[in-house]
C-alpha cells in the first residue's frame, strides 16, 4: 500500500523538510491520506512542512511547530512572532506571501485595526524603511481590496503623511483607488518639481491623464511615455482622446506610428503639444 510506504517518511524528523513536503503534496494528489497514526492528515501536513519550509528560506533560526497552525489566533500569535523578527522589507514581502496560503486568515481578521495583516507588515515596513520602497510591492501583492478595507487602509495613508513621506501617500492613494482624495492628490504633484514613473504609470492606471494635460505633469508624462514607448502609451492616447484632446493624442499616435526625423526630439513632440493646447483655447 502506497500509504503504508510513504506516510511514515512525511512525519520523519530526519527527512530535510522540503522532501516531507513534496511527500505530502504526492499523497494528496494521489488522494490518498496519511496513515492515521501520523497524528495529522496531509492537508494539515502540507500547511505545516510548506510554513517550515518557507520561514525557513526568510528566517532560518525560525522555529515552527504543529501547534502553532492549528486555528487562526495561534497564527495570528504566529505572525506577530515573525513579523518582528524580521529585519528586511524583502523578509516581510516573502513573508506576506506565505500568508496569503493561509486559508481564510486575511479574511477573519480584516476588518480589526488591530489585526489586519497587511496594516501590521505595512507598518513594520515603514519602521524599517521610512520611505517604503518596498511598501507599494505589498499592496500590489493584494489579492483583494476587501482584505484592507476603506477604514484601515486610510490608517496607512494617514501615517504615510504624518511620517512627512508625501509622495508614498500620494501612490498609496492611488493605488488604493481612493478616489475622494485625487484631487487632493493632483494638487499636490502639481506642485513638485518632478514625479518618478511608478507615480506617473499609476495616474495613467487611474484615467487620470486628461485632468493632468493642463499642468507640468502632463509634460512629464510624456517624456515617460516617449522614452519607455510601453503599453503605457496607448493608454494615454486613448485616454486623451476621449477627454476631448486630440490634437495631444494625436501627435503622441504619430509618433508611435512613426513620425519624421524632425518630429522625433523631446523639444519638437513638446512644440507641437503646445501648439495643440492652443488650438483648444
Amino acid at each position: 500500500d502506497l500509504s503504508q510506504l510513504i506516510s511514515p517518511l512525511c512525519t520523519n524528523e530526519s527527512v530535510t523538510i522540503n522532501h516531507r513536503l513534496t511527500l505530502v503534496k504526492l499523497l494528496k494528489a494521489l488522494k490518498v491520506e496519511v496513515s492515521p497514526e501520523a497524528d495529522l492528515d496531509s492537508s494539515m501536513l502540507a500547511a505545516l512542512y510548506e510554513t517550515q519550509h518557507e520561514i525557513q528560506t526568510i528566517l532560518p533560526e525560525f522555529k515552527v511547530d504543529k501547534s502553532d497552525l492549528e486555528n487562526n489566533e495561534n497564527k495570528w500569535k504566529l505572525l506577530e512572532k515573525i513579523v518582528a523578527a524580521c529585519n528586511t522589507t524583502k523578509q516581510l514581502l516573502d513573508f506576506y506571501q506565505l500568508v496569503q496560503k493561509w486559508e481564510e486568515f486575511e479574511e477573519e481578521k480584516a476588518d480589526n485595526v488591530d489585526k489586519n495583516c497587511i496594516l501590521v507588515i505595512s507598518y513594520r515596513m515603514l519602521k524599517i524603511d521610512s520611505k517604503g520602497k518596498d511598501l507599494i510591492k505589498l499592496i500590489d501583492n493584494i489579492d483583494c481590496l476587501d482584505l484592507f478595507p476603506q477604514e484601515v487602509s486610510e490608517l496607512l495613508v494617514s501615517h504615510c503623511n504624518n511620517l512627512g513621506q508625501t509622495m508614498l501617500m500620494v501612490k498609496l492613494v492611488l493605488q488604493l483607488q481612493k478616489e475622494e482624495k485625487y484631487e487632493q492628490v493632483l494638487e499636490i504633484l502639481s506642485d513638485q518639481p518632478s514625479c518618478d514613473p511608478e507615480c506617473l504609470k499609476l495616474l495613467v492606471s487611474r484615467g487620470l491623464v486628461s485632468r493632468v494635460v493642463a499642468t507640468p505633469l502632463y509634460h512629464q508624462l510624456v517624456k515617460m511615455v516617449l522614452e519607455q514607448e510601453d503599453s503605457v502609451g496607448e493608454k494615454v492616447v486613448e485616454q486623451l482622446t476621449q477627454g476631448g484632446h486630440k490634437p495631444q493624442a494625436q501627435t503622441l499616435q504619430m509618433h508611435f506610428e512613426g513620425v519624421p526625423v524632425g518630429l522625433k526630439t523631446m523639444a519638437s513632440v513638446v512644440q507641437r503639444l503646445r501648439k495643440g493646447n492652443n488650438n483648444n483655447k
